[in-house]
């Protein structure tokens, strides 16, 4: 593989990473004056695409699916 093919392919593979919920979660976008954060998201088996919310009665982060969620990675939205 030549010199740009690789650079083009790590970035690639950058930009497909997991980020563990651990490690950093997500900053919070507004739009239309609701603050939510679109992901792909996994537990290690399944992958979706979710959103955390702030919820308005308990004003905490919570993802929007019935799974335990561990890795997480942005979704560009436009």
């Amino acid at each position: 593989i030549g010199k740009y093919q690789q650079s083009f392919k790590s970035g690639v593979e950058f930009a497909q990473r997991f980020i563990s919920v651990n490690d950093e979660l997500p900053e919070d976008i507004e739009t239309d004056g609701r603050t939510y954060i679109p992901c792909i998201v996994t537990n290690g088996n399944t992958k979706t695409i979710a959103f955390r919310r702030l919820s308005p009665l308990t004003k905490k982060w919570n993802w929007n699916v019935m799974m335990e969620v561990t890795h997480w990675r942005p979704i560009d939205i436009k």
